[in-house]
């Protein structure tokens, strides 16, 4: 099987979010899908690149997240101020767990003790609690519909990340390159053919 490399990278402004009705995530009813189903929504997720901005995308303040489904799911936030990159950090898995929505066209992704990098404004590794990220997916399937939703449902993400509130559609970068090439001396992101299960991955031995 392959196993895919998540690099997790997906959040809504907070000022355009509250403009819109927030996602009611928990009120969904949430199940895993099967190994088959996990197999057709990465199909389609592979190799697709999404951004978004809070602000335009060379605003001088602005808030980015870019979310990099090439062989795997990367989530990555940027930060600029007077058009300068200052914060900028990622979060990624070998792993990720996806479960349906029953009844609804609304698959969520969740990781499970991820590795967090971030390179601006310190460098460090894991100094960053993500346990409260979560991404929603709807309309996977269909190219120009795909939506997005970031949720932070601890609180624990740092300020500027902007979190995705409400049903957003990202830009589609049909390169399939990312938004920004890694900062020099960042850490770890080595893309990788991986297997993914979609169902939760077994206990190592």
């Amino acid at each position: 099987m392959r196993r895919i490399l998540v690099f997790a990278a997906l959040l809504l402004p907070v000022g355009i979010s509250a403009c819109k009705n927030p996602v009611a995530w928990e009120d969904y009813t949430w199940r895993f899908v099967s190994l088959t189903d996990a197999a057709h929504v990465t199909a389609h997720m592979e190799g697709r690149v999404f951004w978004e901005f809070d602000g335009s995308r060379d605003a001088e303040h602005r808030k980015g997240i870019e979310l990099d489904f090439y062989d795997g799911l990367s989530l990555r936030a940027l930060y600029y101020r007077n058009g300068d990159l200052v914060d900028d950090w990622k979060v990624f898995h070998d792993y990720y767990w996806i479960e349906k929505a029953h009844g609804l066209p609304i698959y969520r992704f969740d990781f499970r003790n991820p590795t967090v990098q971030r390179t601006l404004p310190r460098e460090c590794e894991d100094c960053i609690d993500t346990s409260g990220l979560i991404i929603l997916v709807r309309d996977y399937g269909k190219k120009d519909e795909i939506q997005f939703s970031l949720v932070d449902s601890a609180g624990h993400l740092p300020s500027p990340f902007p979190v995705f509130r409400s049903w957003t559609r990202f830009v589609e970068d049909d390169s399939g390159v990312p938004l920004l090439p890694p900062p020099p001396g960042a850490l770890g992101g080595t893309r990788g053919s991986t297997e993914h299960s979609g169902a939760p991955p077994p206990d190592p031995d």
